[in-house]
């Protein structure tokens, strides 16, 4: 047991290598942080990052996951003090054969160009890990590290990372996670604004807001094409087109009762 620990350390140590946070590890061994409750004694102070407990998963011949659990939900995150910001998958099995890949060479010239012009076969089940709304399928070999982001930055899952693995029937998939947590703010995540949660307000007075101000602004629309109709004598061109299309939107709005 201490061996694999410290293996499960190493392993931890290295993914900071190549996954690039926007604040501070958290200090210290990461074993010494690791629990059973969403993989860590304790929530991270807010906006350090740790890693909780690696997890060995298995997919069985032939079958397919579902969705993998990669981001908490909101309640859930709120609840523990943390939420998953990315996750390390390292693949300790080789992904399905393909069939149809070929690793012969071509001796001739025209089965060479002929086979250039063309788009080779494919076997799209010759894969071990799914994005199912991204519609990408990957096929990593043993060792292979996926890295992904499961949610934004304000703690809200991100539902295009939701992904699935799948097994080939001759052997089973095995992976192992490793999920990076960051801690969450005073009052954890919160609730993303929608329509029910804006109050509209009525702004202004009787005088230039609602039917009274309307009322009012038809009336002087009114005397000012009254006006420029005992002006017709020298009116310019320009003026008389303006009038005349002002009393046709007159007569409409009388049409219309209003």
């Amino acid at each position: 047991a201490p061996a694999l620990v410290q293996r499960l350390v190493e392993l931890s140590d290295d993914c900071k290598t190549f996954v690039r946070c926007d604040g501070a590890w958290l200090e210290g061994s990461v074993a010494s942080a690791w629990g059973s409750e969403a993989g860590l004694k304790t929530s991270p102070p807010p906006g350090a990052f740790a890693f909780e407990m690696p997890q060995l998963c298995v997919t069985a011949k032939g079958k397919t996951s579902d969705p993998l659990p990669d981001a908490y939900s909101v309640e859930a995150a709120n609840a523990v003090g943390s939420q998953r910001r990315a996750m390390c998958r390292v693949f300790l099995s080789d992904p399905p054969v393909d069939p149809n890949a070929s690793t012969s060479e071509v001796a001739d010239d025209s089965s060479s160009s002929s086979s250039s012009s063309s788009t080779p076969d494919i076997d799209r089940d010759a894969y071990s890990l799914k994005f199912d709304i991204l519609d990408l399928a990957l096929a990593p070999a043993k060792g292979t590290a996926i890295v992904t982001f499961p949610t934004f930055a304000d703690g809200a899952a991100d539902e295009r990372v939701s992904c699935v693995v799948r097994a080939p029937a001759e052997s089973p998939t095995c992976w192992m996670d490793l999920p990076i947590a960051v801690g969450l703010d005073e009052g954890g995540i919160r609730k993303p604004v929608s329509m029910s949660d804006v109050v509209v307000e009525k702004v202004g007075t009787d005088a230039n807001v609602g039917d009274a101000a309307r009322s009012r602004n038809r009336q002087e629309w009114r005397a000012d094409v009254r006006g420029a109709e005992k002006e017709g004598d020298v009116a310019t061109e320009t003026e008389g087109a303006v009038a005349e299309a002002a009393r046709k939107k007159l007569d409409e709005l009388k049409k219309q009762g209003l």
